[in-house]
């Protein structure tokens, strides 16, 4: 046999093993590819419930409160980048000037101004719900009526009304998780959000109501009768209150004005120019203690402005 005739028949040989060994593993992963599919589908839920345990308190809560006020727009891990960034910005600011604990101690306050201008924008959308309330409930009850007691179907008819703003945002975001989903845990969790949304003992109660129908299809007429005779009760006492209120908005605007008003003084009467006035401002330790003064008080007045203003309605 010459050398040619034994290379073929070792390749031969080799290929035929090859090809066999292809097949053979061809044959055990069709046997089994449905349980390795399984098997990772199993991983992948469990580690999406360890990452759910090891949700903190705060991170839930944060996560809340984006979802009701940002409407998701923003993730937790964002958020709190922003935030770091803004702590970053403010030392670098009053670190050439002040003390390092000073200068800690201030822009870890201008850091959490975001934390709290989200919760003043949610209590304002809150207030903006609360003026919504009686027709959010009615018009709920209706469709309720009229979709035979389907609570996912009310909810799509109520918002397809367009009557309301504030409210149907809400509204509409309960029905794109109702819809997606047939587990009671995530049925209640966005029951939760829903009332957390609003935030009064209505929404609570109407969200456990929403929460009850959509689990069993358990009738809620008489329930929501109730939550709508409770609204109408107390609106009286929401519109004295929204009265006394609205004078406070006007002082907002003398803030801006009084700062700019200092600058023009100081061109006209003391006759600094301008860019004096801002290395003096943003160079020197007094000028930039208050400046952040400025801009916190300033934040404080706005917010508590905000506050009296947007007190949300509830019974």
């Amino acid at each position: 046999m010459t050398v040619h005739a034994l290379l073929s028949l070792l390749t031969v040989d080799l290929v035929v093993k090859i090809t066999m060994a292809a097949c053979f593993l061809t044959g055990i992963i069709l046997l089994s590819y449905r349980d390795c599919l399984g098997l990772l589908e199993y991983r992948r839920a469990k580690n999406r419930k360890a990452r759910a345990k090891t949700e903190s308190a705060f991170d839930r809560n944060l996560r809340m409160l984006l979802a009701a006020a940002a409407g998701g727009k923003v993730s937790v891990k964002g958020f709190k980048t922003l935030s770091a960034g803004v702590f970053i910005l403010f030392f670098a600011l009053c670190a050439p000037a002040l003390s390092v604990m000073v200068s800690f101690l201030l822009a870890a306050a201008m850091a959490c101004l975001p934390y709290i201008a989200l919760r003043f924008r949610l209590l304002r959308k809150r207030a903006k719900i609360g003026d919504e309330a009686e027709t959010l409930v009615q018009n709920l009850m209706i469709e309720y009526r009229v979709s035979n007691y389907n609570i996912v179907e009310a909810i799509e008819a109520a918002v397809s009304r367009k009557e309301l703003k504030e409210a149907d945002k809400v509204l509409f975001s309960l029905l794109l998780r109702l819809r997606n989903t047939k587990s009671g845990a995530k049925i209640k969790e966005a029951a939760d959000l829903f009332a957390f949304a609003i935030g009064t003992n209505w929404a609570r109660m109407l969200a456990g109501n929403i929460y009850r129908a959509a689990l069993d299809g358990g009738n809620v007429t008489e329930a929501l009768e109730d939550i709508l005779r409770n609204l109408k009760m107390g609106r009286r006492e929401a519109e004295e209150r929204k009265r006394l209120n609205a004078e406070s908005e006007r002082m907002l605007f003398l803030i801006p004005l009084s700062y700019l008003g200092t600058l023009l003084a100081t061109r006209s009467f003391v006759g600094a120019p301008a860019k004096t006035f801002l290395a003096n401002q943003f160079l020197t330790k007094e000028g930039v203690i208050f400046f952040v003064l400025i801009v916190l008080m300033t934040a404080v007045s706005c917010m508590l402005t905000y506050a009296a203003r947007s007190k949300k309605f509830d019974f």
